[in-house]
Parts: structure tokens; sequence; C-alpha cells
């Protein structure tokens, strides 16, 4: 019934279109909020029209009975998932590294809305994640999120269950280097930062008299705006290493 109902071509397409689109879903800058459903949906459409005729070897026959086709379906959200939820994971690492710097620089109390997490957050962490979503299309480092979808096929076969244990472990692993990341990224201001309060620790010990309060939190908001500008550059380009990097295992190299 299904095989009369649905020929092989446009199966093929629509299995496409599942992980497609499940990745653009949670891919940096397309599946931003602010991002209108219907060019979604449009990318989604007009790249899996695309991938088709180059995977069709690679797709399943379509099964012939309704619950094997829910199965395959679902598996294949589950991996276009997994491949926007890494990179969104990674892009979650500059969002840490901004709250930490503006804690650091006593401007975690300014929040602003954040178009990359959909919420409130820090003034630095909505400007790192906001140009690191701009570094990745300046640098053509997207081409490696379209590569991974093409690529997935060869990693996760379609139909297939997916490996449950080493996805699992991936995710962990992956969850663990975003936290990672983001501290690392934000060490020149922890280091700075701890120096800079034991300094006004002791001066307010030798001077008792010193209204170090109001001293001390301009000298520390110019401090961590000086620091962020010598020490952007190095931070993009680490966060973009680290981004390739971790991306590297669901490429077919």
């Amino acid at each position: 019934m299904l095989e009369s109902a649905l020929p092989a071509k446009l199966f093929t397409f629509l299995l496409i279109l599942v992980r497609v689109g499940a990745a653009s879903m949670l891919m940096p800058g397309l599946g931003e909020s602010y991002v209108n459903r219907r060019t979604r949906v449009i990318f989604a459409v007009f790249l899996a029209l695309i991938l088709a005729p180059m995977l069709d070897n690679k797709v399943p026959a379509l099964p012939g009975e309704p619950a094997a086709l829910v199965l395959i379906l679902v598996g294949e959200v589950f991996i276009g998932l997994l491949l926007g939820g890494v990179a969104r994971m990674l892009v979650g690492a500059l969002m840490i590294a901004g709250m930490i710097m503006a804690f650091m620089s006593t401007l975690s109390n300014a929040m602003v809305n954040d178009p990359t997490a959909q919420q409130q957050g820090s003034i630095m962490g909505a400007f790192l994640s906001t140009m690191g979503v701009l570094l990745i299309f300046a640098t053509d480092t997207h081409h490696m999120l379209l590569r991974a979808m093409v690529d997935s096929y060869t990693v996760f076969p379609a139909g297939r269950a997916p490996p449950m244990e080493d996805i699992s472990q991936f995710v962990a692993r992956t969850a663990a280097d975003a936290f990672k990341l983001g501290f690392q990224l934000a060490m020149p201001f922890l280091v700075v930062g701890t120096i800079f309060y034991l300094a006004v620790g002791l001066i307010n010990r030798l001077m008792p008299q010193v209204q170090i309060f109001f001293v001390a939190i301009p000298l520390q908001v110019g401090k961590g705006f000086v620091l962020l500008l010598i020490t952007l550059p190095a931070i993009m380009q680490w966060f973009l290493q680290s981004f390739t990097e971790a991306y590297r295992p669901l490429l077919n190299l």
C-alpha cells in the first residue's frame, strides 16, 4: 500500500528532508528565533532537492509497513537534531565565556536580549555569540555543517538504528568540551580579575579610609573593555579552531 501511494523518489526526498530539516532547526544562524520559519523550510527543501540525487544510493528502500516507516523517520529526526545540537552547544561556549567576562568586569547585571540563546544574557555574552555566528558564515565554516549533513549518511546510515551508546558519549564529551572552552576563552579575564581583586583588597587593608568601592568599579569596567579589545581576535580564532575540531568526528574524513 505504501509503495503505491508513495513513489520511491519522493520517499528519498522526504527522508532526506526530515534529517536536513531537523538539523536546520538548531543550526547556528539559520535556527535562530529571528529567522522566519518559511525561510528555514525553503532552505531545507532546496537543500534536500540538491542532496537527493547524490544520496539516492544511501537511502533505504521504502518499507512495506507503516510502523517501519515511523521508526525510520524517528531515527532521521534524531540524527538531524544531533547534527544541529552539536553546533548549538559549541556556540553556547561563547555565552559561557561572555558571562564569566561580564562577571569579572562587574557587568553581569546589565542584561540584554541574546538572539542566539533566545533569552536574557550578559552584554559580553550576547556580543560574543553574535560575533561567533557571524564569523562562522564569514569564514565559510558553515560549509562544514553542510558537509556533515552529507557525510552523516556514511557515519549514520539511514534506516538503521542510531548507535545510542556512541552518540551519548559523543554528546556528553561535546558538552563538557563546550564548558571547558568557555572557561578557556575567559581565562585572561579570570587571571587579570583575580590579580585586580587581590590588589584592591590589599589597598583596602592598607588604607581603610579610601572608598575603595567607588574607585574600583570604574577601573574594573574599563579594565574589562580594554582586555576584551586586546584579546578578542585571539578569542574568536580559538573558538573557530575548536568549533572545527569538535565537528570532525561527524565528517567522513
